[in-house]
């Protein structure tokens, strides 16, 4: 089991990574903007809301220890079910406000798993 929860923490810690990457220093109105931008943020959301999904069901015990989990989580239902919408302001806050606790939080967690 621990070695799904390392996967887990690295497809959310290469996610954020790439999402950083993509934002970079850009601002909320070109991100809103862009075509392309939006679709591969929102994918790499997916993935993050995914892998605390599964560590949800798995090890509710690490999942705790991430602050943002519930959010992240909440954003992946919303954009991969499809519930009627995707409003670039609650992505865009998302990832200004929580995208580096999301990332400091795996890095405890690995710490957890090594002691």
């Amino acid at each position: 089991m621990k070695n799904n929860v390392l996967i887990y923490i690295l497809d959310i810690q290469s996610a954020v990574v790439a999402i950083n990457l993509f934002v970079g220093n850009q601002s909320y109105e070109r991100y809103a903007f862009s075509f392309f931008l939006p679709s591969a943020v929102e994918r790499k959301i997916e993935i993050m809301g995914e892998a605390l999904s599964k560590m949800k069901k798995e090890n509710p015990e690490y999942l705790e220890k991430i602050r943002c989990h519930r959010e992240f989580i909440s954003l992946r239902n919303i954009l991969i079910h499809g519930y009627g919408f995707s409003d670039s302001r609650i992505v865009w806050s998302l990832i200004q406000e929580s995208l580096d606790n999301l990332y400091t939080d795996t890095f405890r967690i690995i710490s957890m798993m090594e002691e």
